[in-house]
């Protein structure tokens, strides 16, 4: 029974967590924070995600940020009419294009990364590093297992 019950207290702060990370106010306050105009959090996801990794096909971008085709081509328009970033053409297939980061657009990303920083180190504030260590070590260690249904039961089993 102990064995459900936190299981279940898992679940619910992993829905907690979920919607705390996609709460409008948090991406509001993250922008406001950041000193630019408002980006929707998809835009964010996807800004961050080309600036980080480099130029990108629309469909690598969706699979990478869990998000549609249709909707990352969208936001991808509107970062482009902001400035963000911009579509190339791809030299090694010319009916495709590559989405990529411009100058303006990492300047944004890095003060979003920084501003969302701030405010973990804010809200984390009374965590010790050996603390905040362990719970980023068994965050990492959730996610990859959660994030694999088929992983053998054995690793699990081992103590990993």
């Amino acid at each position: 029974m102990a064995l459900q019950k936190n299981l279940h207290r898992v679940e619910a702060a992993l829905g907690r967590l979920g919607r705390i990370g996609s709460s409008p106010k948090g991406d509001a306050d993250r922008c406001e924070r950041a000193g630019v105009t408002p980006i929707p959090p998809v835009g964010q996801r996807i800004l961050r995600h080309v600036v980080e990794r480099g130029p990108a096909r629309i469909s690598e971008i969706a699979r990478a940020t869990r998000t549609g085709d249709a909707a990352v081509s969208r936001q991808v328009t509107q970062l482009e009419a902001q400035g963000l970033l911009r579509r190339e053409s791809d030299e090694r297939d010319g009916r495709a294009a590559l989405v990529t980061g411009t100058e303006v657009g990492r300047g944004i990303s890095d003060s979003l990364r920084a501003a969302a920083d701030e405010i973990f180190q804010e809200r984390l504030a009374g965590w010790g590093n050996g603390q905040l260590e362990t719970l980023a070590e068994g965050m990492e260690r959730l996610a990859d297992d959660l994030s694999d249904p088929v992983r053998d039961a054995r690793e699990s089993k081992a103590g990993r």
